[in-house]
């Protein structure tokens, strides 16, 4: 169990790292509690996915935090690099032919659990409410429309 709590731990860090960095604007990184929301998602999203998929998600969580700061000549990992000098290392793996796939894999999982929250799809335009409006339904034999009351 203690393992399991380790692990846990260690996955959440490198979470927070290359969130911190990769979703860092111009007004700087996202504040403690939406980071803090997004660890403890993709956490509960690792707890409900099968071992497998938990197993290559860390995996691929684990080479990023400790290749990335090796692009910049520094000790990993990733988490002790500042903000500015993590974009920087992520972005240099990221063009990495090699590892450019790990890295794709962390943003990929964050991303999609990032943007889930209306705020932060509002950011870049990516929200669009559900329409509460019906299909169009296909025209019955004969030409008449269900929705025009059997009229042609």
């Amino acid at each position: 169990m203690a393992a399991t709590q380790l692990a846990l731990a260690r996955t959440q860090r490198s979470l927070r790292a290359i969130a911190e960095a990769l979703f860092s604007g111009t007004a700087g990184p996202p504040p403690a509690a939406r980071l803090d929301w997004l660890v403890a998602e993709v956490s509960d999203l690792l707890r409900h996915a099968g071992a497998r998929s938990r197993y290559l998600f860390q995996l691929c969580l684990f080479l990023v935090s400790w290749l990335a700061p090796l692009w910049l000549l520094r000790l990993p990992p990733l988490g002790r690099l500042t903000v500015a000098e993590r974009i920087r290392a992520l972005t240099r793996l990221e063009d990495s032919p090699a590892c450019a796939s790990l890295v794709l894999a962390c943003k990929a999982i964050l991303c999609m659990v990032y943007y889930e929250d209306e705020a932060a799809a509002r950011s870049i335009a990516a929200y669009e409410p559900c329409q509460a409006r019906r299909l169009p339904l296909l025209a019955e034999p004969g030409g008449a429309s269900p929705d025009a009351g059997g009229a042609p």
